[in-house]
């Protein structure tokens, strides 16, 4: 495992505030969609007032040709008392038109001289929805008309222009909708979940990781300088590793070398105390000779002293042979003593060993 590699954090897990925190994605749609719903709203709003208008005046249009049609009708029935065409165009008009409740003609005397059959309910018409139009012939006031139009087939009418304007209305909410979530799945929300894997690609430890977002756009230039960013990375990486492995190289000669120093001088370390010790030991025998010496000497001059006189008086040999033993007494002390030195020094260099 390499050194970065080794040093890169693992990839971060989502956890549960993590998925249900609110999205760009989501915040975007929620916000143009209240906006989209404000304006499609007062749009539909005016739409409906329009069609209001509209068919309140072409209401009005219709109950004032109409009027106009029976004031010339009736004029005609007055003047001349033909009521035929006048009737007819009654039954024609209830017979066709729904919409016309009642119909009623009166004289200047406020007698009624024609009228339509009443409404279908049974119901009385409110005097609100009744229409009076006067009729005069020759300036002179001579009768007058009253229609009743149905008001409840105009509030159908307008209820089924509401309800078909609410539809569109949202119609176009779903399908301003799904566009508007399509155009941010394929142009941000894409992008960035590339933008994401390229993170936690580059967080793994893959520093030559690239992104595509497929769009011409500023996040085609973001996802150009990640693509750089991400290539400089990995120029880094190589070099460190490149300078990493130079380092160990350096540090293994380096340590070979230092060993092969620390060898030449343990050896040397160990000639020179063989080097001591030999000093010592000369030092050692020389200082045993010369301790030597003396009871030798004496032995050998004792020795040649009795070679030469055949006859010793006993006193004299007495004495030498007192002579001989006690040299030879010092010279086993002498040896005794250097011995147990020697068993003690050794003794010495052997426990400290021995308990390390």
């Amino acid at each position: 495992m390499t050194l970065l590699a080794s040093w890169a954090p693992s990839t971060p897990t989502p956890d549960s505030k993590t998925l249900l925190r609110p999205t760009i994605h989501l915040k975007v749609m929620l916000l143009i969609g209240a906006a989209l719903c404000l304006l499609l709203g007062i749009t539909g709003y005016f739409a409906l007032q329009n069609e209001k208008r509209f068919l309140i005046v072409e209401a009005e249009k219709r109950s004032r040709n109409l009027r106009r049609s029976l004031e010339a009708l009736t004029r005609l029935a007055l003047t001349t008392g033909e009521e035929g065409p006048l009737r007819q165009y009654l039954a024609q008009l209830t017979g066709e038109d729904d919409d016309i409740l009642i119909v009623r003609i009166f004289d200047a005397d406020d007698r009624m001289l024609l009228t339509t059959p009443p409404p279908k309910q049974g119901s009385e018409v409110p005097p609100e929805d009744i229409q009076t139009s006067p009729i005069y012939v020759d300036n002179q006031f001579a009768g007058r008309v009253e229609i009743a139009f149905n008001a409840e087939s105009l509030r159908a009418i307008l209820q089924r222009i509401t309800v078909l304007i609410l539809a569109s209305v949202v119609d176009s909410l779903l399908f301003l909708g799904l566009l508007l979530h399509l155009a941010l799945k394929y142009f941000v929300t894409r992008p960035l979940k590339s933008f994401i894997e390229g993170s936690n690609k580059i967080a793994s430890g893959d520093f030559g990781a690239t992104i595509h977002t497929g769009t011409r756009d500023e996040l085609a230039d973001l996802s150009q300088a990640f693509n750089h960013m991400s290539t400089k990375l990995q120029l880094y990486r190589t070099q460190i590793e490149s300078n990493r492995q130079e380092l160990e190289e350096r540090v293994r000669e380096r340590t070979a070398e230092l060993a092969s120093q620390m060898e030449r001088a343990r050896e040397l370390s160990l000639q020179i105390q063989h080097a001591d010790r030999l000093s010592s030991l000369g030092t050692l025998a020389a200082g045993v000779a010369h301790e030597l010496n003396n009871p030798i000497g004496n032995i050998s001059t004792f020795v040649q002293l009795l070679q030469e006189r055949v006859e010793v008086p006993p006193e004299i040999l007495t004495r030498c042979l007192s002579n001989l033993s006690t040299e030879t007494a010092r010279a086993g002390r002498i040896v005794a003593t250097v011995v147990g030195g020697a068993r003690r020094e050794a003794r010495g260099r052997v426990t400290p060993a021995g308990r390390a």
